[in-house]
């Protein structure tokens, strides 16, 4: 499944008063950088948006956002009426509907592509959603790849180019304006979309060996950004929800890659004679025990589609462990037929 963020929204900010202008040009300019951030609030604190609308606002108002910032880069000492503050709430915060005001120049625009990036994971959920046969989980699923890599893209951008630009944070903050977090949350989107290539790939009948090679891909990328979280000091003030969903999805892929390479070998032939029971069962045992700590993983409502996917899994797993494990028994307890004349 792919994990939605809960929208966000900001409040107005009276730009044309707080930003001071020296020619005319100027001031036409500010007051359509106002007009256009204040249509961008009025979708986002809209009830039940749909993403679409999130998004196209904010990318609106985004090229406003960069100039302002890169402006303000590029003189200093530039002076303002008042102090540019601003008001955001978060997309990973405990407390969702929570708003941080923050006086930092770089905070609106690394909010934007927070919030932008968000959007972009929840329209994905929503186009992969509307699937309903093979055919249109194919086509769903290279819109919502290019989505999750857009969302990606921008957690890496805002990384790269803001937020690593910030000279202090402030103690009360979002996580998501902390690197480690934001570096987090592109690896997430990163593997959502190679999840997906995945699924997509066992309907056009891609080879095992590939598929094996991206799931294997898909648990590094969940248990790099689990990694980054846990040693995060925005830990705490994580959205629970966010942790359970990484940490669960870093040992179901693990497991499922593991499964995957032990059924492999159960139905590969050595010699052309038999399969490699024996290399398979003990892979099977380690995709059992990772599955439970998958398993162990409460993962709240909102997760019931993963817990529910890790619970099928986790049963397919069993059948064939013990599959494998009575096929090895029977081939190693099994004697030659030469031996059976020896007299003793």
């Amino acid at each position: 499944m792919i994990f939605t963020f809960p929208p966000t929204t900001t409040e107005r900010v009276a730009l044309v008063t707080i930003l001071r202008v020296t020619v005319e040009a100027g001031g036409d300019l500010v007051h359509h950088m106002n007009e256009s951030r204040d249509a961008m609030v009025g979708v986002l604190s809209t009830p039940g948006a749909p993403c679409s609308d999130r998004i196209a606002a904010l990318e609106r108002y985004l090229p406003f956002a960069f100039s302002l910032v890169a402006t303000i880069e590029a003189h200093p000492s530039m002076r303002f009426n008042d102090v540019l503050k601003y008001e955001w709430s978060s997309i990973l915060y405990r407390k969702p509907e929570k708003k941080f005001e923050i006086s930092q120049r770089l905070f609106d625009i690394s909010s934007i592509l927070s919030a932008l990036a968000g959007a972009k994971c929840s329209q994905a959920a929503e186009t992969i959603a509307t699937a309903t046969s093979a055919d249109e989980f194919k086509s769903s699923a290279k819109v919502a790849c290019k989505l999750l890599r857009e969302a990606a893209g921008l957690f890496d951008l805002n990384a790269d180019r803001f937020l690593s630009h910030w000279a202090t944070f402030p103690s009360k903050r979002p996580p998501e304006v902390m690197l480690p977090i934001a570096r987090a949350c592109a690896l997430v989107c990163i593997a959502q979309a190679e999840e997906l290539t995945v699924k997509k790939g066992v309907l056009d009948g891609t080879p095992l060996a590939v598929l094996v090679r991206l799931v294997f891909n898909v648990a590094a990328k969940y248990a790099a950004a689990q990694t980054l979280l846990t040693e995060s000091n925005e830990l705490d003030d994580i959205d629970k929800t966010f942790t359970a969903y990484v940490s669960a999805s870093a040992h179901y892929h693990r497991a499922v890659a593991l499964k995957m390479v032990a059924e492999s070998f159960a139905e590969q032939k050595t010699d052309g004679v038999v399969p490699r029971y024996g290399e398979a069962v003990p892979l099977a045992i380690e995709a059992k025990r990772v599955m439970a700590l998958a398993l162990k993983i409460k993962l709240p409502e909102r997760l019931a589609q993963l817990h529910q996917e890790i619970e099928t899994e986790a049963r397919a797993l069993d059948e064939l462990h013990d599959r494998i494990r009575r096929e090895n028994d029977t081939i190693y307890f099994v004697l030659p037929i030469e031996m059976a004349l020896i007299e003793i």
